[in-house]
This record gives C-alpha cells, sequence and structure tokens, in this order.
C-alpha cells in the first residue's frame, strides 16, 4: 500500500469511532429528559463586605533554645597529712664541776678577858663532788697563811683549823680580830669571817 492509501483508510476508521459515539451520545441524552429532572439546590451567595482580609500566615515563634553550661565538676580537696608530732628529748641538765659549794668558820673563844688569849678557828668546807680543794687562811692583821689543800674523794664536808695567839695587849684595853678561809681551787672564793673579841683589865 501506498502512504497515501493507508492515510485514507485511517481517516475512515475516525470517521466510524465519531459517529459511533454521536450515537451514544443521543441515547444518553434522551433517557436523561425521560427521568424527573432534580431541582438544582441553590448555591448560598457569600457577600463579601470591605476590602478582603488578606491571609498572612504567621511565621512559627521560634523559641530559642538555653545553651546548657556544662556544670565544672568539683576537684576533690586532698586530705591534708597531719605533721608528724616532733618528739622533744629533754636535755639533761649539765652537771656542774666539782668544787666548793659553802664555808663555815667559827672560833673559839670568840671573847677572853685576860691580857693574851690563844683563839682556835675552824672551817667547814663543803663540796659537790671528789676534788683537790686549796685554800689560805686570811687573818685581820693582814697575815695570810701557806697555800694548804685538803682532798674529797666525795661530795661532803671537811674541817680544817689553825690557831692564832693573841697578846699581851695593854692594860685596860680591849681589841678584836677575825680569821676567814679563802678558796684558791677549784674556782675561787672567800669565807665568812670568824670574830673574836679581847679584853685586857
Amino acid at each position: 500500500m501506498t502512504n497515501k492509501q493507508l492515510i485514507l483508510i485511517g481517516a475512515g476508521v475516525l470517521v466510524v469511532f465519531l459517529i459511533i459515539g454521536g450515537i451514544f451520545f443521543a441515547i444518553g441524552a434522551r433517557g436523561n429528559n425521560n427521568g424527573a429532572n432534580p431541582t438544582p439546590t441553590p448555591t448560598p451567595s457569600i457577600e463579601v463586605t470591605g476590602e478582603p482580609t488578606p491571609f498572612v500566615t504567621e511565621a512559627p515563634t521560634v523559641t530559642p533554645t538555653r545553651s546548657v553550661t556544662p556544670t565544672r565538676a568539683a576537684t576533690p580537696t586532698p586530705s591534708r597529712t597531719p605533721a608528724p608530732t616532733a618528739t622533744i628529748t629533754p636535755t639533761p641538765s649539765p652537771t656542774p664541776a666539782p668544787g666548793v659549794v659553802n664555808i663555815e668558820a667559827s672560833v673559839t673563844p670568840t671573847t677572853s678577858n685576860t691580857c693574851t688569849q690563844k683563839y682556835t678557828f675552824s672551817a667547814k668546807i663543803y663540796t659537790n663532788g671528789a676534788a683537790t680543794v686549796k685554800y689560805k687562811w686570811l687573818r685581820s692583821d693582814n697575815a695570810i697563811s701557806p697555800e694548804q689543800s685538803i682532798t674529797f674523794t666525795e661530795a661532803g664536808m671537811q674541817t680544817v683549823t689553825t690557831e692564832w695567839t693573841r697578846g699581851p695587849i695593854t692594860s685596860g684595853t680591849t681589841e678584836g680580830g677575825w680569821q676567814r678561809i679563802e678558796i684558791l681551787s677549784p674556782g675561787s672564793g672567800l669565807g665568812n669571817k670568824a670574830e673574836f673579841t679581847l679584853s685586857c683589865p
């Protein structure tokens, strides 16, 4: 077949379809006229007064989210280690060096009514330990005895003696005098005066 023939055949088929479609449409229209015509429901009219309000779409309100500051973890405080208690060792008192701690001198008799009298002097020497004590006797007339010594093997007391004969003195006069110990070592010091009185009638 040629193209022309195909076009003619297609046109004929289209015409046939149109005719058939017109027949069916006519039949349907007739059936509607034979039935009850429904009363159309009036459409209510809406009266618009004034300017129409434009429809505004409200933008959604965005609530800002509050940022949460992270809580800083507390740094634990290290427990304080108590300082060790110092042990105080008492310092022992130094032991004093051995030496003379006291002297007690006396004389017999202390008074006399004769023109001449011999007096005996005694001195008690006390030490706090073993020591060799060197000493002299001093007299009120400025006489000085030779150096003497006495040995202590431990703390204690020892007695030393000396004599002095005084007179004769002038009748009707009274004189006095004394003797005392001077410590030369260990250390140095003076004892008390042992005093006497001599009266001549």
